[in-house]
C-alpha cells in the first residue's frame, strides 16, 4: 500500500511540472518543441519592444506586420514569426488598457480645470499619449460652446468641427 502512495505522489509531481509532464507526444516532438521555444520567446520579446517603439513614435498597433524572419535574425519560419506577433499583440493591448486606466486616475486626481481634463480624457481614450499632432471632433452650440460629440451626427442645432489639439496640451499627455 505504501508503494502505491509513493508512486501516486511521484506521478502527481510529474504532472504538475510545466516541462516534465507526461504528454501524448513522443520524445522527437518534445525535442523539436524545446528547440523552437527559446527563439519563439525571443521573437515575442522583440515584438513587445517593437510595439512599444511604434507607440512612442505615435503610430498605431496593427494586427499584422510585414517583418520577415531575417529582420528578426531568427531561425523561425515566417508562420512562426507571424504567430509570435499575433500572440504578443493581445498582451500589449492588455497592457495599454491597464495604462489607460492608470492615466485616467492621474487625470481625475489632478488639479487641472474641467476643460483640460475633458481634453486629456479624450486623448487618453484614444491612446494618443505620444502623437505629434491630432485633430479632435467637437460639437459647437449656437452660443459657441464646445461639447464632446455624442453619436455620429451632431445634435440638432449644433455643428461638428474638427479642431487640432495644442502642442502644450499634447505635451501634458507625455
Amino acid at each position: 500500500m505504501g508503494k502505491r502512495k509513493d508512486k501516486a505522489r511521484k506521478r502527481a509531481k510529474t504532472l504538475h511540472k510545466a516541462i516534465a509532464c507526461v504528454v501524448p507526444a513522443n520524445h522527437i516532438k518534445a525535442e523539436r518543441a524545446k528547440a523552437v521555444l527559446a527563439p519563439y520567446q525571443d521573437a515575442m520579446v522583440f515584438f513587445i519592444h517593437y510595439m512599444n517603439r511604434q507607440l512612442l513614435m505615435g503610430k498605431d498597433i496593427v494586427s499584422h506586420i510585414s517583418l520577415k524572419p531575417a529582420d528578426l535574425q531568427t531561425p523561425l519560419s515566417a508562420r512562426y514569426v507571424q504567430e509570435a506577433y499575433t500572440q504578443a499583440r493581445p498582451a500589449f493591448i492588455s497592457y495599454l488598457g491597464w495604462l489607460t486606466h492608470k492615466v485616467r486616475r492621474l487625470i481625475t486626481e489632478s488639479s487641472l480645470n474641467d476643460d483640460t481634463k475633458t481634453l486629456l480624457y479624450r486623448l487618453n481614450h484614444q491612446k494618443a499619449w505620444y502623437k505629434k499632432t491630432i485633430d479632435l471632433n467637437w460639437d459647437v452650440t449656437p452660443d459657441g460652446e464646445l461639447l464632446v460629440p455624442m453619436g455620429k451626427a451632431p445634435q440638432k442645432g449644433n455643428m461638428r468641427i474638427s479642431k487640432a489639439v495644442n502642442a502644450e496640451e499634447l505635451w501634458l499627455m507625455r
